[in-house]
Order: structure tokens, then C-alpha cells, then sequence
């Protein structure tokens, strides 16, 4: 469902209250409003095999590349290699890499402020931005819902999670404990598994979820507002750097393995 396009703070929160008591309790913000949910690898590998296209292949290829990133990273001294796959690929995404987890946030004011970025279309245009709005009991409870919750997240292989014997899209809240100051100040949830790779699930997701319009022409203005009204900004939400994450962004293109594509 979308909601009229917004142009201030005041009518995005007005928007959001009856949105809020119905039970929508996470919020992922985007700079565009065309995009589709798609986690960063998935991304990464799109950008490093031009016209890969939804196929086995961009699942096969992302899961190669999450498997070797965790490896690397715990590896890294900067990582405590012996915790479990979830707590080391979230760390990893709030300092830039690419991984299988999609963010959303407790705080609908942070979600704003990734949906008022600036992003240009070809044409120099700024796009309008989405605020995703995520309803605990429709999405988490609904027997039709692709989504269900993890329990513990040290019971979760990745490989596993993302492999076709699970084919639905976890839902999974990061522990107040994880030392990363990026997760605290941006109220992090993920959502991540094999489902959000086809089309169909991620409709399906995607249909669910309340979709808040944003005005690309009041994006700046909300942005000013929401740094001199609730303190969020670039300096709140990313208090920190981490280089080795960044070295494994989305935007980071992978080096060529030999590979045979039929189109």
C-alpha cells in the first residue's frame, strides 16, 4: 500500500501514528523510490557480472562470496572470530560491506533520513524517496507471510539460512550487546534469506509493507529539520569507520573468476 507523497516532517509523522498502533514496528528507508529490496551482495554481484539477471547463479555466486567475507573476517583482528555468522555480517554491513542482510530500523526518524539522501537520475533529476513500513503482526504472524523470526542467532549458518531448504526471508533483531556504535545509533533490524533472490518473494514482501512516498523536492529540507529537530545526522548515525567493511562494499567490484554465462 502506498500512502500520499509526503513533504514534511510533520505529515511523515501524522502518516506514521496510525501506521504505528496497527503494529508497524520497523522501517527501512530508501533514496529511491524505484528500487526494489535488495541487500548489498546482491547488488555487488549485479555490478561485477553485467545482465546476471535473477538466476541460480546470482544466488550461488552471492552465497561463494558471503562464505569467503567471513572468512576474511575472522580473520581480521578487528573481529572476534569466534561468534556466530549473523552478530560478524551485521557488524560488517553498518561499516559498508556487502552482505545478505537488509537493514530496517526501530526508528522511523532514522529511516527518513536514508529516504531524504540525495540520488540522481540520469537526467540530473532527484528521485523521491520510500520509507518500507514493517507490521509485526501481518508480516511475523501470518501463516501466508514469507517472513518469520530468528530465535537465536548462534543457532543460524548463513549458508544454511540462505540455502533453498529455508525458501522464506528471516526477520532477526540485533542484540543491544553487539560492539558496533553503528547498530545502537541506527536501531537495527535485518531482514535477510533465500527468498528475497526471486522476484516473487520479494513482491510478495514488498506488497505487504506500507510504502511512505517522500518528496524529492522537500528531501533537503527535511533532512536540515531532522538534524536541528531530533539531532540525526551523518555524524549521530555513523560515529565510527571501519575499513575493511568498506573494502568489501557493493560499490567494490569482484575480481573476474573464470566462468561460462549462457544467456
Amino acid at each position: 500500500m502506498h500512502t500520499d507523497t509526503i513533504t514534511s516532517i510533520d505529515e511523515y509523522i501524522s502518516t506514521l501514528q496510525p501506521l504505528i498502533d496497527n503494529g508497524c514496528v520497523a522501517f527501512r528507508g530508501q533514496c529511491c523510490a524505484s528500487w526494489s529490496l535488495e541487500p548489498g551482495i546482491i547488488r555487488k554481484i549485479k555490478n561485477t557480472y553485467e545482465g546476471i539477471g535473477e538466476s541460480g547463479l546470482l544466488f550461488s555466486l552471492s552465497v561463494d562470496n558471503i562464505c569467503a567475507l567471513l572468512e576474511k573476517a575472522r580473520s581480521n583482528e578487528n573481529i572476534d572470530g569466534s561468534d556466530c555468522d549473523l552478530n560478524i555480517l551485521a557488524i560488517l554491513q553498518h561499516y559498508g560491506a556487502a552482505t545478505p542482510l537488509l537493514d530496517f530500523t526501530y526508528d522511523a526518524l532514522v529511516a527518513l533520513y536514508f529516504a531524504c539522501q540525495p540520488y540522481y537520475e540520469e537526467d540530473q533529476k532527484e528521485t523521491d524517496g520510500t520509507v518500507f513500513c514493517l507490521n509485526y503482526p501481518d508480516q511475523m504472524r501470518s501463516t501466508t507471510s514469507p517472513m518469520r523470526p530468528v530465535a537465536n542467532p548462534a543457532t543460524i549458518d548463513i549458508k544454511d539460512a540462505l540455502g533453498p531448504g529455508h525458501p522464506g526471508i528471516w526477520y532477526w533483531k540485533t542484540p543491544d550487546n553487539l560492539p558496533c556504535k553503528r547498530s545502537e545509533k541506527q536501531q537495527s533490524v535485518f531482514v535477510f534469506g533465500w527468498g528475497l533472490y526471486w522476484k516473487y518473494n520479494t513482491d510478495r514482501l514488498i506488497d505487504g509493507l506500507t510504502a511512505i512516498r517522500l518528496s524529492a523536492d522537500h528531501k533537503q529540507q527535511m533532512l536540515a529539520e531532522l538534524n536541528d529537530r531530533y539531532g540525526i545526522s551523518e555524524l549521530s548515525l555513523f560515529p565510527d569507520l571501519y575499513g575493511f567493511a568498506q573494502a568489501n562494499s557493493h560499490e567494490k567490484i569482484m575480481a573476474h573468476r573464470v566462468l561460462v554465462w549462457v544467456k
